[in-house]
């Protein structure tokens, strides 16, 4: 998911930042949603199914990928609230190979309204098994604009400083929480206190 898992390892950062500022557990299939000998699709509609918010990490691959997009069309199915966040960039030219690049975010617009009309583009090179899965991105469009993260691959040494933080750093991540916050406790007033370093 992503050049060198980059994807994940920021989905990971910002599920651990929810769950330590917020009171909520967030579900992530890669730890722990889904076990060794589960069914996966099964194991995902129930993830989807019982959780408040969806937050779509929007990437090129997101919208190619057949699981991504059951996903997706399930949030839509169970009428989940989505937060769209866009995927930063992560490819170097000077550092990794050309056929790399399509690995990594969301190539299209981040700013406009429309945004997300781009994924008609994207899913004319998507293939024909993934686009069995029928899916009304124009859906998008009923939530709020997208987030967006930022992202960069830390250096070697900081890396080996910090084993678990999986050599990447991201930011940006406030906006994302307060959002998610915002939508589970809508109707409630919540007072949490953000440590600034």
């Amino acid at each position: 998911w992503g050049h060198d898992n980059s994807t994940q390892k920021m989905v990971r950062e910002v599920k651990r930042r929810i769950e330590e500022q917020t009171s909520l557990q967030c579900w992530f299939d890669v730890e722990g949603g889904i076990n060794p000998g589960e069914d996966h699709m099964q194991k995902m509609e129930q993830g989807v199914s019982r959780c408040e918010v969806v937050v779509v990490f929007m990437s090129d691959k997101y919208v190619k990928s057949g699981n991504c997009r059951r996903e997706f069309a399930r949030a839509c199915e169970t009428e989940k609230y989505i937060i769209p966040v866009l995927v930063p960039v992560l490819y170097e030219e000077s550092r990794d190979s050309k056929d790399l690049e399509s690995e990594s975010g969301w190539k299209g617009d981040k700013e406009g309204e429309d945004w997300w009309k781009r994924i008609a583009e994207l899913e004319k090179e998507t293939s024909e098994a993934a686009n069995k899965v029928k899916v009304d991105w124009k859906f998008l469009a009923s939530f709020s604009k997208p987030l967006k993260i930022q992202a960069k691959r830390e250096q070697q040494e900081q890396e080996q400083k910090e084993k678990n933080h999986d050599g990447l750093h991201v930011s940006g991540l406030e906006a994302l929480v307060a959002a998610v916050q915002a939508r589970v406790y809508r109707g409630g007033v919540v007072f949490h206190e953000v440590e600034h370093p």
